[in-house]
């Protein structure tokens, strides 16, 4: 399903194969292209830790992880995570739950660096730090703020 966008929405189009994510205003222009991974640990997208399943989300509950959580809470998420609500039933029609996006990298030298590699999670889709921080939560803020919604479709 291909959202129709108010004025106010923004619809970033994410590859599983090529290993990036392109946003979309409405009419269709460019607005940005950045790497992202929706590669899962498990080898079963139907899995919890499988690939991100495909399909349309919308974004939801932007969450600032907290320097008082656990160590592992940052290596995992890294400093943001933006909740995906499923619209197809992608997601809770596999029986998971809890998918997003973040950056961070379990197991990294750094995973609070701006711009580490990105590596497999348990099912969510995986930005560059820096680029979160920069551009993806600003963009996902600001629209909410504005009333509109941030559309998310997963690729093949």
């Amino acid at each position: 399903m291909r959202p129709t966008l108010k004025p106010d929405d923004i619809h970033i189009l994410i590859s599983h194969a090529r290993r990036t994510a392109k946003a979309f205003v409405p009419g269709g222009n460019l607005l940005w292209k950045a790497a992202a991974l929706t590669e899962g640990v498990a080898d079963d997208v139907d899995l919890p830790g499988g690939d991100t399943p495909m399909g349309l989300y919308k974004c939801g509950l932007i969450t600032k992880t907290q320097p008082d959580e656990p160590a592992h809470i940052w290596a995992s998420y890294g400093p943001w995570f933006i909740d995906l609500i499923d619209l197809e039933n992608q997601e809770t029609g596999r029986g998971r739950a809890g998918i997003g996006m973040h950056g961070g990298g379990t197991g990294l030298a750094n995973p609070l660096a701006d711009d580490q590699p990105l590596i497999a999670t348990h099912g969510c889709v995986r930005w560059k730090n820096g680029f979160l921080k920069r551009a993806l939560i600003p963009l996902v803020h600001d629209v909410q703020k504005q009333g509109g919604t941030v559309y998310v479709t997963v690729t093949a």
